[in-house]
């Protein structure tokens, strides 16, 4: 696995909107953003800049906000944790909507090695 670069659970959160934006409407830009987190545009806009400075993602030409290398990898990672544990946690028989905050919060507090582990012994059943 590549070098972790530390992020914010609210970085995280960044990343993993950009990415489901994207991957739903082919782009995303602030303004997607905004209104995918229910956030103002100007506190989007300062958190779009911090994550360009941290050479997580960029502006392409046309503005859109594009993940890099590094954003993707976290992005999928997020994404991938929140996914299993919302789905998990539905087939157990938690309500579809505590499951997503219960997943959203369990996605940033779990290490990348106890998911892995979790993900081996919870799909041998």
């Amino acid at each position: 696995m590549s070098t972790h670069i530390h992020t914010s659970q609210s970085q995280d959160d960044y990343l993993e909107a950009i990415l489901k934006i994207t991957n739903e409407n082919g782009f995303c830009r602030s303004i997607d953003l905004a209104n995918h987190l229910g956030y103002a545009t100007s506190s989007v806009s300062i958190a779009v800049g911090k994550l360009i400075k941290a050479a997580l993602i960029r502006r392409g030409h046309a503005g859109e906000l594009l993940l890099t290398e590094a954003g993707q990898h976290i992005a999928e990672s997020v994404y991938e944790k929140h996914e299993f544990f919302s789905n998990w946690l539905t087939a157990i028989g938690v309500s579809k909507e505590i499951a997503e905050a219960d997943a959203c919060r369990i996605e940033h507090a779990i290490s990348d090695t106890s998911f892995e582990k979790l993900k081996v012994h919870i799909c041998q059943f």
